[in-house]
């Protein structure tokens, strides 16, 4: 029988992946697996599973680590983040209101914000605010909430923003947003674009949540 702390795969399940034996009992076996989550397998057909050597185990898996076992019993989707910072504040000092036109392309959004600094401050571009090619979050997929009224009805939507490549840069991130709320903004007093805040940092599925916030 295989003891606590052994590493061992599914014959059968070769998706799951490479996984740690977490429990043993005479009625079954738990396993977290990487890319399952928490299995458990009934003593009789605990044949199924096949014992790893422990140096077909990447260096730096979680497996290795019995600290992290319980956050591998969770399905992947529901996973923290595994060691990304994320700010807690974000564009906060950059000038943009959420009323007008959406944008088709990234570029004629920027030309927007450009021209809206130049307009309120004589700014040609606001480069010391905002920085539309840098890379603003680690990720490429985050959710954004914000507060709108739809009729009689204050609400707070999440919609979920996703980069084109490995994270999000500031252009992307407010060029999606705006075309993603500026249909309930554009008639709502509250619509001065005041930054992003972090909500919390969600799993590697859902991405973290970050609150828009926004000023009369």
């Amino acid at each position: 029988m295989f003891e606590p702390g052994t590493f061992v795969r599914h014959a059968a399940r070769s998706e799951w992946g490479l996984g740690v034996v977490i429990e043993r009992s005479t009625a079954h076996v738990a396993v977290a697996f990487e890319g399952k989550g928490l299995a458990k397998i009934a003593a009789s057909v605990a044949a199924k599973l096949e014992r790893v050597d422990p140096a077909e185990v990447p260096v730096g898996s979680p497996l290795h680590d019995k600290a992290r076992w319980e956050e591998i019993s969770l399905p992947p989707e529901q996973r923290p983040l595994p060691g990304v910072a994320l700010p807690e504040r974000l564009m906060s000092n950059l000038l943009w209101s959420f009323v007008g036109p959406t944008y088709d392309t990234l570029d004629d959004f920027v030309t927007a914000v450009w021209s809206y600094h130049e307009a309120i401050r004589g700014e040609q571009t606001p480069e010391q605010r905002w920085r539309p090619s840098h890379r603003a979050l680690p990720v490429a997929r985050v959710r954004v909430g914000y507060l709108c009224w739809r009729g009689s009805r204050q609400v707070e939507p999440v919609v979920t923003i996703v980069g084109q490549g490995p994270g999000l840069t500031e252009g992307e991130l407010l060029w999606q947003v705006h075309n993603t709320v500026v249909a309930d903004l554009s008639r709502d007093d509250h619509h001065f674009f005041e930054g992003f805040s972090l909500g919390n940092v969600g799993s590697a599925a859902t991405g973290p949540l970050y609150h828009l916030s926004l000023g009369s």
